[in-house]
């Protein structure tokens, strides 16, 4: 495992840092919960990073109360309330510099003796495909995100913790030099295929958390169940047999050969579609999947509701209007059907641990 030199650790330059002079208590827009939590011996839920809400409705499934959710867009953190009104939500730009005030919120939300489940979701951005084209600061600045957070379970050693991320190599060095320091409190998958857990999509995340419970996420055997495909779960518009991955170029018509039998072949549509009895490709914030005819031709793009069911998101989920806001809350988001079965293996102790 590479080490990385500290030097190179990004942090975001700011007024007081230049001017040499004490760092200003940051001020932070909290939308209350209407009404309180209900009481419950399972680990009650901290959601950081916590966008429109994926690991949230997937602890709602299972059974356990969210009772804070933090993230920096407070758009998406109004829509995450519209879901979960019962959860604190407030906007905060999560690290370093706003660690004590987190901890003092966490305390004042969990009781004296309430065991609690911190779950983070580190921006991915930094870590996709997209990376190279905004260079090493940007995955400095992701990666300082991915060792703070893991700072923070140290630090806070909840009853339990989960992290979701892209799969790349900064992020498993990171979390391999965590569980080297702490065996007991860190284990991690490279990468786990979300398809395997029912998600009907290809979508491949790096998995942290507590070590007996990422045991039973992976040893468990029921909880792998078939990934429904694409006609199973959404409605084709008329014509379509063909879904396009929202990366994909549309093909050359000219290079698109139309066969003896009727059918169509294209090199370059080939790559990029997928017949509609297959797993759908993985959802992505910035751009949407399309739907297509056999000959590779366009018909248009997935609307945010069909992205919002290719996550395994409930069909009336409150996503708002427009199509910007929704998709980049809903490719970001971790699919509530994974997250469901992830807090299937969290068991309540059977002592309340004073943390």
């Amino acid at each position: 495992m590479g080490k990385r030199d500290p030097a190179t650790t990004w942090k975001q330059p700011t007024l007081a840092t230049t001017l040499g002079v004490a760092e200003p208590r940051g001020v932070y827009r909290t939308l209350r919960a209407k009404g309180a939590p209900r009481a419950t011996r399972k680990p009650v839920v901290i959601d950081l990073f916590c966008g429109l809400g994926g690991w949230t409705e997937g602890c709602r499934q299972a059974g356990f109360e969210t009772v804070l959710a933090i993230d920096s867009n407070m758009r998406l953190l109004k829509l995450h309330e519209r879901n979960h009104p019962r959860c604190t939500h407030t906007a905060m730009t999560l690290g370093p510099d706003t660690e004590e005030d987190l901890v003092c919120m966490i305390r004042k939300h969990v009781p004296e003796g309430q065991p609690y489940h911190l779950h983070g979701s580190p921006p991915c951005q930094p870590f996709t495909c997209s990376a190279g084209i905004r260079g090493k600061p940007s995955l400095v600045k992701g990666l300082a995100l991915v060792d703070w957070f893991l700072g923070l379970v140290a630090r806070l050693r909840p009853w339990s913790w989960s992290m979701e991320e892209v799969a790349h190599p900064m992020v498993r060095d990171a979390l391999a030099g965590a569980r080297e320091r702490h065996p007991e409190l860190v284990a991690f998958v490279r990468s786990l295929d979300m398809s395997e857990y029912g998600v009907p999509q290809t979508r491949r995340r790096c998995i942290a958390g507590t070590p007996r419970v990422l045991a039973r996420v992976v040893g468990d055997a029921r909880l792998r169940a078939r990934a429904p495909t694409i006609r199973e779960v959404l409605s084709p518009p008329e014509g379509a047999t063909l879904m396009m991955t929202s990366l994909g170029k549309p093909p050359d018509p000219d290079l698109t050969v139309r066969m003896a039998d009727g059918s169509f072949v294209s090199h370059e549509g080939e790559r990029f579609t997928r017949p509609l009895d297959q797993v759908a490709w993985t959802c992505v914030a910035q751009h949407t999947h399309r739907w297509c005819t056999p000959d590779f031709q366009g018909i248009r793009v997935f609307t945010a509701h069909e992205h919002l069911l290719l996550q395994t998101f409930p069909a009336s989920y409150k996503i708002g209007k427009g199509v910007t806001l929704p998709n980049l809350g809903i490719g970001n988001a971790v699919p509530p059907r994974f997250a469901k079965k992830f807090m299937s293996c969290v068991r309540a102790p059977k002592k309340n641990p004073v943390h």
